[in-house]
């Protein structure tokens, strides 16, 4: 079973995530929180206040508490009531987490778990939510400003301009309409067009290493090649074909004899 139990000796109520039973609790309140924490982010020693249940979407974070510590890794879970103190440092590569609201009566007790790390919490998230049907509230990002929080976005984005912006967004743990507005104010584009930049450079890269216009629309995600060539002239004001035929000129005329 992926992740068990949370509460022992609670009702529980089962979600089917990628094809693997996750035990939450019944008693779990409506409304989650997604947040992003900056790398190296350290809290210290509190309380949170409120019973909860988390779940670690990306990146890792140790917790401690007076009787022990635990390294999460993405896909670990967590229970904690309301008067659990703790201190976390978030891992190198920051940590996106979410958080359930557990009601008065869940009286939870302090308890973290691995999960299966194969199973992609990240595409498995919005299924929870649509079973649990809760309210998703976006919480700024602790320790991050937002030309900082952009950059890594945006890194995200070259490593894989597959993303859609609620994907995207759910990778840094912020609303996709606040990581939207960040890139029309600080690039002065809109997602889907810095999203299409970044796939017509893998697309261009694969033409300048050999690729036909088939395979450079299909290395750059595009649907097909008619969607890649209208995307090439509307960049750059010249068509796939037309570009290749000036690198050759450009190449001949370089090491012609």
């Amino acid at each position: 079973m992926l992740g068990g139990s949370l509460l022992d000796g609670k009702t529980k109520r089962t979600f089917d995530i990628l094809g693997s039973p996750l035990s939450m609790p019944m008693t779990m309140a409506s409304g989650v929180t997604i947040r992003w924490y900056e790398p190296g982010t350290k809290m210290p020693w509190h309380a949170d206040g409120h019973d909860h249940a988390s779940f670690l979407i990306q990146g890792s974070l140790l917790e401690e508490s007076p009787t022990g510590s635990f390294l999460a890794m993405i896909g670990a879970a967590v229970s904690k009531p309301a008067t659990a103190v703790h201190c976390t440092t978030i891992g190198p590569h920051g940590a996106t987490v979410a958080s359930f609201p557990l009601s008065e009566t869940a009286k939870p007790d302090y308890l973290w778990q691995a999960m299966d790390p194969s199973a992609s919490l990240i595409a498995a998230v919005p299924r929870l939510l649509d079973g649990a049907s809760p309210t998703v509230q976006w919480a700024q990002p602790v320790g991050i400003k937002p030309h900082r929080l952009l950059h890594i976005a945006e890194k995200n984005l070259r490593k894989d301009p597959r993303h859609s912006l609620c994907s995207l967004a759910l990778s840094v743990g912020v609303d996709p309409t606040y990581l939207s507005a960040l890139f029309r104010r600080h690039t002065g584009t809109t997602f889907v067009q810095r999203r299409t930049y970044y796939r017509l450079a893998v697309s261009t890269n694969a033409m300048s290493t050999g690729a036909t216009l088939g395979q450079a629309a299909q290395a750059g995600h595009f649907a097909d090649q008619a969607h890649f060539t209208r995307a090439f002239q509307r960049q750059f004001g010249v068509s796939p074909k037309e570009y290749q035929l000036a690198v050759h000129r450009i190449f001949t005329n370089l090491f012609k004899p």
